[in-house]
């Protein structure tokens, strides 16, 4: 690659790919074919690429490594591989989280404040079940796009457009063959704010 964008700690691996497309003003598809991860072209043009963040295979973690220089057990620690079995359990043949499993969720919560303090990097712990409120800034995470009501990352961008990291990219409401994405910007609304633990409290006085 002509330039390298490092991951952020605790950043989710397709959020980064997106940010590395963004960057590089290419299409998301692009960089997952300079990274040698698979994808069928001759799928439709609004295909979407989303079990990366999941499930990554060794030969996958070596190609990435390769050619951006992350560190393998860095870019793993990206994947929910490392909650298998203890907050989540993955299908290792679909690279998908059993729902009914544990605290098995699709898609990501998130903290608008904290997208728009990253530019649009999602943390990986925004993905588990258990993970409902910012601690950072005190505000429950929000489930759904306040515009389209879609929950984030259900379906990652689709590779055959380059990423905007600060606005929704899920489909926007309404039908047609080339469906327009969302674009609403993340950090409007905020979400509703929860009320501080006994411990801030504590901290406080």
């Amino acid at each position: 690659m002509p330039i390298r964008y490092p991951p952020n700690p605790g950043e989710a691996l397709d959020s980064w790919l997106e940010y590395l497309a963004h960057r590089l003003h290419c299409r998301l598809g692009d960089v997952l074919h300079a990274l040698d991860l698979p994808y069928n072209d001759h799928d439709p043009p609004n295909a979407f690429t989303r079990h990366w963040t999941t499930l990554v295979t060794p030969e996958e973690l070596t190609a990435i490594h390769q050619v951006t220089g992350v560190p393998q057990d860095v870019l793993a620690a990206m994947t929910l591989q490392p909650f298998d079995h203890h907050a989540v359990v993955i299908d290792p043949e679909r690279r998908r989280v059993h729902r009914q499993s544990l605290w098995g969720r699709t898609g990501s919560r998130f903290c608008p404040a904290c997208l728009a303090d990253s530019n649009g990097r999602w943390p990986l712990t925004w993905r588990l079940g258990w993970s409902f409120a910012c601690t950072r800034h005190h505000v429950l995470l929000a489930d759904r796009c306040p515009s389209c009501s879609r929950i984030p990352r259900f379906i990652t961008h689709p590779r055959s457009e380059t990423p905007c990291p600060g606005l929704c990219a899920s489909p926007a409401q309404g039908g047609g063959p080339r469906r327009r994405r969302c674009h609403h910007p993340w950090p409007q609304p905020r979400s509703p704010r929860s009320p501080p633990a006994a411990g801030w409290r504590r901290h406080r006085a």
